[in-house]
């Protein structure tokens, strides 16, 4: 299948997934901080999608692929699984803060942590850094005897040639 197709069938379904995970605890789809997180964080993981598409297909290819299912390691399947159950999670507490008034938030600080999410343009520089240490990686399990790559002042592995 073509990569435009299952990069779009990927936006719709996790769309239609985020929605119910938002709207159906929700009880309603009159929740305004629900539709705005929706859309910005729709915008902004497309947004990061079609940088990929235009500048790094093979990566995009990659993270189409993402998930436990995708991982090969059983570490990386724990971790992803917790980590995908834990973003869920959150979300899902949230919802249900804001349907049975556990908490009061005032209207600002969520149009701030929606201007928050919408800095995942970063993210893709470190997409970027995260497909050379895949690479290294790749690399140094298949020759063990390849000593690591050098890290950088900040513990990220340099770039390098495998």
């Amino acid at each position: 299948m073509d990569l435009a197709i299952r990069t779009l069938k990927s936006a719709i379904v996790g769309l239609l997934v985020l929605a119910a995970v938002i709207f159906v605890p929700a009880g309603t789809l009159a929740y305004w901080q629900g539709w705005a997180f929706l859309v910005v964080f729709t915008l902004s993981t497309n947004i990061i999608g079609i940088y990929l598409a235009l500048r790094n297909p093979a990566l995009l290819e990659r993270r189409i692929k993402a998930g436990p299912g995708a991982e090969t390691r059983p570490a990386q399947k724990v971790i992803i699984t917790l980590a995908f159950a834990g973003a869920i999670a959150l979300v899902i507490v949230s919802v249900l803060d804001y349907r049975f008034g556990w908490s009061h938030v005032p209207a600002w600080i969520s149009v701030f942590g929606n201007f928050h999410l919408l800095d995942r343009g970063s993210a893709v520089a470190v997409l970027a850094e995260d497909q050379e240490i895949d690479h290294q990686a790749e690399c140094h399990e298949a020759r063990p005897s390849s000593p690591p790559a050098p890290t950088h002042w900040c513990g990220i592995p340099c770039m390098s040639a495998c």
